[in-house]
């Protein structure tokens, strides 16, 4: 950020400022000043939360989905999915497969169980939330092709959990937002069934920094540019980093699903998801883009504290179930 410009981090609203001081209270440090170790056992936005819930005398429990644990095979070894089915889920109901994020370091299922929930909620669709590889223990391209195992497993299991398999949407945060949209890519290229919506919650498009919101974001707190970088670091070895998997504006984007890009304004992504939702558009794929201000990267679970939390929600379950009704009505 330049000298001459307003910190962004003076334009977030009340509550998620309350949020990032709890967060830090509890120990949080930028992650690049950490290890690998330390970043995954450090405090998340979800546990500072709890802590801010706790000193309202609230709890999110009116709000809990019950879930069970599955697992996916994947490159000779398995990993975990939870299935949240949210009381009422109809027989046949549509099938999200989401993905957390975590820069492919340091997120999981526990951390991202907020946004699921959600999801389940607002939808009435099952959610399976997938976990995958990490970094730096398996490098790029693994989770990737975690995620395509994730999907095919998907494709082939949700009749027997009881969902639709002719419904199912990718939803992605982040790091989980690339690797859904290689998932649709890839299903496109190789003729798998397509999902029917796509869900980028402000996704990592790129492996530039240089653009207009990291610069203007470079302080930001969770997610700094320093901290984008380390992530780049720990995940991609140097020769992938022009890799069209990581660059998304690299492919081809025509013949998509229609897709919903929701980006934080005080995040070093905000301009890349902004600017692939313009690139999907130019090759005529339906895209509904929305920036929230006042808030950081990691705020679309918050929604017990967080208003823009609650209406990015309200806009991705509405075009989520839009196309879910499409396809029920078969159009």
């Amino acid at each position: 950020m330049n000298a001459d410009d307003d910190d962004p981090m003076t334009t977030l609203t009340a509550q998620m400022r309350r949020l990032l001081e709890a967060q830090q209270a509890l120990g949080w440090k930028p992650v690049e000043q950490l290890t690998p170790a330390l970043a995954r056992s450090q405090t998340t936005l979800a546990q500072a939360l709890a802590k801010v819930l706790e000193s309202q005398g609230k709890s999110g429990a009116a709000v809990l989905v019950p879930h069970e644990e599955l697992h996916y095979e994947t490159g000779g070894t398995s990993q975990p999915v939870r299935l949240y089915r949210a009381a009422g889920t109809p027989a046949n109901a549509p099938l999200i497969l989401y993905f957390h994020g975590g820069g492919w370091v340091d997120g999981d299922l526990a951390a991202a169980e907020g946004s699921a929930m959600a999801l389940a909620r607002r939808t009435g669709a099952l959610v399976a939330s997938a976990d995958y590889s990490r970094a730096p223990e398996r490098r790029f391209p693994a989770a990737h092709a975690d995620a395509q195992a994730a999907y095919q497993w998907l494709l082939a299991q949700a009749s027997s959990l009881g969902a639709d398999p002719h419904r199912i949407a990718l939803v992605g945060e982040a790091a989980g937002g690339n690797l859904a949209a290689n998932v649709a890519l890839q299903a496109r290229d190789a003729a798998l069934r397509q999902p029917v919506c796509l869900v980028l919650i402000h996704p990592i498009v790129g492996t530039d920094t240089s653009s207009y919101s990291y610069n203007r974001n470079e302080d930001a707190r969770p997610l700094s540019k320093a901290g984008m970088r380390w992530y780049f670091n720990q995940a991609i070895d140097p020769q992938y980093l022009e890799d069209k998997r990581l660059n998304l504006g690299d492919f081809n984007l025509g013949n998509l699903p229609n897709t919903t890009i929701v980006t934080a304004d005080v995040d070093p992504l905000m301009f890349e998801g902004k600017l692939l939702g313009h690139k999907l558009e130019s090759s005529n794929v339906p895209t509904r883009y929305m920036n929230f201000e006042g808030v950081t990267h990691g705020f679309f679970g918050l929604d017990a504290v967080l208003r823009e939390a609650r209406s990015a929600q309200a806009l991705v379950a509405e075009e989520l179930t839009a196309a879910f009704t499409v396809k029920a009505a078969g159009k």
